[in-house]
């Protein structure tokens, strides 16, 4: 009875607060708080921006080349905006369908490469900025709900909060600017929320209503927040049912555009029909639902733990670091009981409003969506899911401890002290917080150190063998090595993808590229193996398809050659290298009208490229139609690059021979002399 009285004397002078704040100047007391709130905000801020400003010297690592450094939406600046609005998250870079819609991050990422293109430290320092405006605005939310508080409170959530090491990966990693972008919008969307319950102002309902929207348009996990919006209102504030409505209304009509933009645009999409692989999500391998469901609570369990004991940490757990498990499993068992008993803390405190239960029920349904007990996601298990829900775990330790360690009945009661064991213990966990987190950040100085240090922790990541390989490969691609040194770092990085392949032997994209490392040593038979197992997983790789084809035809097997051929284009109908390779066989087989519609096909997407005109008058000049020859030769001639001095000489003999040919003695001397 007692803390139900004392909890409802709060609530009297919280709506006594809430009533007077905009008509009252304001007490000496709310003015010493407000030059404190404003302090708090700009050291938090600060603070949040410069832990990670070690990430600027980072590069472009992991999704980032999907997302952004090889995605054609994105290269395109400016242009590619109305692409990047109206298509699957993905689309800029592969054919497949997929079931993501995030454009706001994708624009961003446009605007940020029209000006910094190739560049990575400007993206990285987007991401600390809105980091360090998403520490400002939750911690002017968390003041103005916890007012019963002394100010620390709120001061030492946001504090843990920004140095939880868990959020490395949501931070150095520049794609998941969609984690960022998605809190930092629930946050504003929130502030105006209060703004309109204090004022009644209706602007701030159309704040809610486009600041929500963003937050989705930037991530879909943001749809838990159509119940977290109304617990914020229940929790904190004395809000009559006239303002639950407004509220709903407001946010509710900003998931329903949502939810019916995105679905117009995914059930638009062509191509390859995405499917998920078990090497992404192991989940996928449970036998029956007592398996998944076991699965599921050990991996809630972990969660919890990477909470409050980030350590190891790594950018990958999937098959089959974390393998399927079952009931007998003492940590799925202890995890389901754990859980449960948070559930019923929050039915036994439910109306007493207190907000460490809200904490708790924060952590519980924003991380549902990520549990797979009820849809089944990309991935089994990633850090970078806990950015949102490790937000109630801050709010409902530092509260709790604070009402383990009171302050004495005897002491000056200050509205912005507490405890001093309590002030340690947090500042000891912030200090802490900050070294790892900044230790963590210089792993993600690229895709190979990150994988190697990550493999200590979860060796048996298919997927982390499969990247370090992948980041060799690319080097290799790149021409990072000595001609000298290329064959050692290809076996280093066949031997990764053997390894990836050992775990999981399904693994498509580990054939692929292994092939590829076999196919550049000249290991033919290797390759052709390789890419054999590639295609029958399925792998939507059209360079899988080009390199088959070149092997075939480089043994006469022009048939294999063009079907292997024909079926990369439907992958990939923007590579310019399967068409051409296709007008090729067809000249070798003497049709010569085939060969030029695919070599009209292959310029009209890269009319840029010398040598497809020099392919396609040879076809003509082949056909003694010499005009027509001529016309392509001199086209070939004008698209050269400075580093094509073996493609000028070719053009200039086949050009002395059409001209020849014609008569024309005088040309034929004018290129033969060149």
């Amino acid at each position: 009875m007692g803390n139900k009285k004392k909890h409802q004397r709060n609530a009297r002078e919280l709506s006594k607060e809430n009533s007077t704040a905009n008509t009252a100047k304001g007490s000496p007391k709310d003015g010493i708080r407000n030059r404190h709130l404003a302090l708090g905000a700009v050291i938090l801020g600060l603070f949040a921006f410069f832990l990670y400003i070690n990430t600027l010297k980072n590069d472009f690592v992991l999704d980032d080349t999907s997302a952004i450094q090889y995605n054609s939406f994105v290269r395109n600046g400016y242009k590619g905006i109305p692409k990047i609005l109206t298509t699957e998250y993905r689309a800029g870079y592969w054919a497949a369908k997929g079931n993501l819609y995030r454009p706001l991050p994708l624009v961003v990422f446009a605007v940020i490469w029209k000006s910094f293109p190739e560049n990575p430290a400007p993206f990285h320092l987007f991401n600390c900025f809105i980091f360090g405006l998403s520490a400002v605005l939750l911690f002017l939310l968390l003041a103005r709900l916890l007012q019963q508080f002394p100010l620390l409170i709120p001061f030492f959530i946001t504090l843990l909060f920004v140095v939880h090491p868990i959020h490395t990966e949501a931070v150095a990693n520049i794609k998941s600017l969609d984690e960022l972008l998605s809190l930092f919008f629930c946050l504003l969307g929130s502030m105006a929320m209060i703004q309109f319950l204090d004022t009644r102002n209706k602007i701030y309902l159309a704040l809610l209503s486009i600041c929500y929207f963003l937050a989705l348009c930037s991530k879909e996990g943001a749809i838990t927040f159509v119940l977290i919006f109304p617990l914020m209102m229940y929790f904190f504030t004395t809000a009559k049912k006239s303002a639950y409505l407004f509220t709903c209304t407001a946010f509710g009509i900003a998931a329903v555009v949502y939810l019916l933009l995105r679905n117009n645009v995914l059930t638009h999409q062509t191509g390859m029909q995405y499917q998920l692989q078990v090497v992404d999500n192991s989940i996928i391998a449970a036998k029956d639902f007592a398996e998944k469901t076991a699965s599921c609570f050990a991996n809630l369990g972990r969660y919890l733990l990477l909470c409050l004991y980030p350590h190891p940490l790594s950018v990958d757990y999937s098959y089959n670091q974390i393998p399927v498990t079952g009931w007998s499993n003492p940590a799925a068992i202890l995890s389901f009981l754990v859980y449960v008993a948070m559930g019923v803390i929050v039915l036994l405190r439910w109306k007493r409003k207190e907000a460490w239960v809200f904490g708790i029920l924060f952590f519980l349904i924003t991380i549902s969506l990520y549990s797979n007990l009820f849809y089944t996601i990309g991935t089994n298990f990633a850090e970078r899911l806990l950015y949102i829900p490790s937000l109630g775990i801050c709010i409902t330790f530092v509260i709790l401890l604070n009402q383990l360690l009171p302050m004495p009945a005897t002491a000056n009661q200050n509205r912005f002290k507490i405890h001093s064991l309590a002030f340690s213990i947090l500042m000891i966990l912030s200090i802490a917080g900050m070294a790892k987190t900044f230790d963590r950040n210089s792993e993600w100085k690229n895709l190979l150190s990150l994988c190697e240090t990550d493999l200590q922790a979860t060796p048996r990541s298919a997927h982390l063998n499969f990247w370090a390989g992948k980041s060799i490969a690319d080097d290799l691609q790149d021409n990072k090595f000595a001609e000298n040194e290329r064959k050692k770092y290809s076996d280093q990085a066949i031997s990764f993808f053997t390894h990836a392949l050992d775990i999981y032997p399904a693994y498509g994209d580990a054939f692929a590229h292994r092939g590829k490392q076999y196919y550049t040593q000249n290991m033919e038979e290797q390759a052709l193996a390789d890419y054999k197992k590639a295609i029958s997983c399925g792998v939507p790789i059209w360079g899988v398809y080009a390199d088959l084809g070149s092997i075939y035809f480089k043994h006469n097997q022009l048939d294999s050659a063009l079907l292997v051929l024909q079926k990369g284009i439907t992958i990939d109908r923007s590579q310019t290298e399967l068409y051409r390779y296709i007008g090729v066989i067809y000249q070798r087989l003497l049709r010569y009208n085939d060969a030029i519609n695919y070599l009209n096909q292959a310029i009209a997407i890269d009319p840029s490229q010398a040598l497809l005109y020099k392919d396609m008058a040879t076809n003509y000049h082949l056909q003694g139609q010499y005009d027509e020859a001529l016309n392509y030769y001199l086209g070939g001639l004008k698209r050269l690059k400075p580093q094509e001095s073996g493609l000028k000489k070719d053009i200039y003999a086949n050009l002395v021979k059409v001209y020849r040919a014609k008569g024309d003695l005088e040309n034929s001397k004018k290129y033969e002399s060149q």
